[in-house]
């Protein structure tokens, strides 16, 4: 949502000898007054108009014009001439005659305006600009007349706070009395606006100080000249504008230089090729849809363009500048220099309006008398007035800040996504994503896991008639079938003294005979924060070493933080360790600093974030992770023929499985693991979580996740600067930002499976941008 200046809008309407002003602002506040229009004021003003036209038709021929190029002497006007009220004046000096009516007019306008019925509204003004003086702000006056030729009067001379200084802070302006088309989408303003510059008939001017003017704009907006040229026909002109309002890049703003003129039926008509007229009726179509490609603003340094101004903004157009009277071509230069001056100063169209005619009003008073009062804005209420974007670094720090409802919305984002239940829920649901991509027809599954899990289930103890501890000799029969594996890991806690610890001693002893190296479990007491380790009588320096079985849920890894170090990444080691030379226990094992946390993700610890803490990859499917047989068929018949570099894990498999209490070691399974197995295995084991762990350390591979808080900040910026160079109409913004969308997908999906393995995430990141870039396109 933008912010607009407060608005008033005076409606003055005559009816017979009677005007009716209404003043309306704020939620349904508003003033009347009637006061009886004053009997001299029009007749003044078709005098000031006749004496207008006497001055400018008595100016020299132009520069370089030859008297063949001006075949009428009002073709230096920019338009036909219609005028009204007494017979051709007798005065022979022109520009007196002008001055004298100019400044009769004028008082009388302000004689009427300033009438004791008027005084309630303007006080209500007044009161208002003082409110904006204190806050260093403007106003902004609509005013609206009706029929047509009470708006031909110069209102916008209307002297109000010129006592008090206060005339600076109200900006008035004009409304059209009629206006059917819906409010003007705020549309995103491109980085670098686009302006389309047409160039009529040039009978008897000259354009090319305006072309020169407009031209100097190229350093910040893009502008395209076109118009008619000698050899074309007035159906080609037409044709050629046409199809340039139509552009899918849009405009962000429309200059026409050349003839024009009023005609109530067409809504006016613009003098594009010699006797050849396009008139506004006929560019309803392209105006509609060069409105919904964004354009806002529209100005026709031509002739009689009331007509024009209240057609355009009644098709939809926010503002346009019109020259309400007849203008000669040196006006028409002037003033588009001093309003492309202006406009490359960053200022809005009212404020390059206002500099233009002070020029013409301080600068040009003696040369070009009266042109100041020509000059109109026409605006649709409560729009943004077009200007040119600055492109200084404060300017784009300003543009990607968010406004009030944008932080807010953000900052509850944020204070969401700061919860770890939710970041392990998105988490999860991206693993989850990244499972489908991996299920993909072209993604290639290796032959032989590198691991095989001898599990331990509930029929196998069943028989022992005891599953806590673990029977010492039922786990002996299991060793001695494993014996000859390089490496056996077991996925139990023998601290407890048991009778058969012999017979289970004498079954380490003698796998380790046959080369095998065992990895014995151990944990610490949730109490005593001490480690408990197997029996004495297991270990041995020589073949045996101790591994955590600790782990942090199901979602994320544990890391070489301190010893005894996990489980699974002693099997990796020691695998890796027997690949290069004979299977032999170290004296140490090589640390990777992949598997270590960052002094980022330890500092996050403190906050009670995992920051970059590396997760378990679960979008790898089970099978490609490790293979399963049953204790029972281990026992029944010998293990299976199995590629020696398999690593072996004895785990259990049964609901009872815990060192401390009662299903302990198994965990929900996560979403990713679920959809491997249809859907059907709802718990994942100690086991299988080591497995998956295992097989991320055997590939030196840890899954980094970026936290999504990071990514909604960085999104938040990105969806900002989108917002800039999106199309304006909505169609277009939405397959853009659907286009973007998908490319980002896909690449995170592809990072994530790359060697790189980077978890980007994929939905808060996307729906900040959504939401931030969306809401600025237009709804057609």
């Amino acid at each position: 949502m933008r912010d607009f200046p407060l608005l008033f809008q005076l409606t003055v309407q005559q009816v017979d000898a009677t005007c009716t002003f209404q003043l309306t602002w704020g939620v349904g506040q508003r003033l009347h007054a009637q006061l009886p229009m004053p009997p001299n004021l029009m007749r003044l003003y078709w005098d000031w108009q006749r004496a207008y036209l006497n001055f400018y038709r008595s100016l020299p021929k132009l520069d370089g014009q030859d008297d063949s190029d001006r075949p009428l002497a009002d073709d230096a006007l920019r338009g036909r001439l219609i005028t009204k009220g007494a017979g051709t004046s007798t005065a022979i000096d022109w520009q007196a005659d002008l001055a004298d009516l100019q400044q009769r007019l004028q008082l009388e306008l302000h004689r009427w305006l300033h009438s004791p019925t008027l005084y309630p509204i303007r006080q209500e003004l007044l009161k208002a600009a003082h409110g904006a003086e204190k806050q260093n702000t403007t106003i902004d006056v609509l005013i609206t007349c009706h029929p047509l030729d009470l708006a031909r009067l110069p209102w916008e001379t209307w002297e109000l706070g010129t006592e008090t200084g206060i005339a600076a802070h109200l900006r008035l302006a004009r409304a059209p009395f009629t206006i059917q088309a819906p409010a003007p989408a705020i549309a995103p303003q491109r980085r670098r606006p686009r302006i389309l510059v047409i160039l009529g008939d040039d009978r008897g001017l000259n354009f090319q100080r305006e072309k020169e003017a407009i031209a100097t704009l190229r350093t910040l907006a893009e502008v395209v000249f076109i118009g008619w040229e000698p050899g074309k026909s007035v159906a080609q002109v037409k044709e050629a504008i046409q199809t340039a309002l139509m552009d899918s890049k849009g405009w962000d703003a429309l200059f026409f230089a050349g003839h024009s003129n009023e005609k109530t039926s067409m809504g006016g008509e613009l003098g594009i090729a010699p006797h050849g007229y396009l008139r506004i009726a006929e560019m309803k179509a392209p105006l509609a849809i060069a409105k919904q490609h964004g354009l806002q603003f529209a100005l026709f340094n031509s002739c009689n363009g009331l007509n024009l101004a209240e057609s355009l903004i009644d098709l939809g157009l926010s503002q346009v500048v019109i020259m309400r009277e007849p203008i000669h071509n040196s006006v028409a230069e002037v003033f588009i220099v001093r309003f492309a001056q202006a406009l490359a100063q960053h200022k809005d169209v009212q404020e390059c309006l206002q500099e233009a005619c002070h020029a013409l009003k301080t600068q040009k008073a003696l040369t070009y008398p009266a042109a100041d009062l020509v000059p109109s804005l026409f605006r649709y209420p409560h729009t943004q007035l077009f200007r040119i974007p600055p492109t200084g670094w404060r300017e784009w720090l300003a543009a990607l800040t968010p406004n009030r409802w944008e932080a807010i919305a953000l900052l509850m984002v944020l204070i969401l996504t700061w919860q770890l239940p939710v970041q392990k829920w998105l988490i999860e649901r991206r693993v989850l994503l990244q499972a489908f991509y991996q299920d993909l027809p072209f993604q290639t599954i290796p032959s032989t896991p590198p691991t095989l899990l001898l599990q331990i289930d509930e029929a196998a103890l069943r028989d022992q008639k005891r599953f806590r501890p673990i029977p010492r000799d039922y786990l002996a029969q299991l060793v001695d079938q494993a014996a000859g594996t390089p490496v056996i890991g077991i996925d139990y806690l023998l601290d407890l003294r048991d009778d058969d610890d012999p017979i289970l001693a004498q079954s380490f002893a003698a796998a380790a005979q046959q080369g095998s190296l065992l990895v014995l479990g151990a944990s610490r007491e949730q109490n005593t924060r001490q480690w408990r380790y197997a029996q004495d009588s297991l270990r041995h320096p020589d073949w045996s070493i101790s591994g955590s079985m600790t782990t942090r849920g199901t979602l994320y890894a544990e890391l070489l933080s301190q010893e005894p170090w996990p489980i699974s990444y002693l099997l990796a080691a020691l695998h890796h360790h027997c690949d290069a030379t004979p299977c032999t226990l170290p004296d140490d094992l090589p640390q990777s600093p992949r598997f270590q946390a960052s002094w980022l993700t330890r500092l996050s610890y403190g906050l009670g974030q995992m920051w970059l803490h590396p997760i378990i990859d679960y979008s790898l499917p089970p099978d490609q992770v490790y293979d399963t047989l049953s204790s029972q068929q281990a026992l029944d018949a010998p293990l299976p023929s199995h590629s020696p570099a398999q690593i072996l894990m004895i785990v259990p498999n049964y609901a009872a499985a815990g060192i401390e209490r009662e299903n302990e070691d198994n965990f929900p399974a996560p979403a990713a693991y679920r959809y491997w197995r249809g859907g059907e295995q709802r718990i994942l084991t100690g086991g299988e979580y080591h497995a998956y762990l295992l097989y991320q350390y055997l590939n030196h591979r840890m899954v980094i996740p970026i936290p999504d808080v990071w990514m909604i900040i960085l999104a938040a910026v990105v969806g900002k600067g989108v917002r800039l160079i999106l199309p304006t109409d909505r169609r277009s913004a939405l397959l853009h930002l659907s286009g973007g969308t998908c490319l980002y997908g896909l690449g995170s999906l592809a990072l994530y499976a790359s060697s790189a393995a980077i978890a980007l995430p994929i939905l808060t990141p996307t729906l900040v941008v959504w939401l931030i870039a969306l809401p600025s396109t237009s709804r057609t």
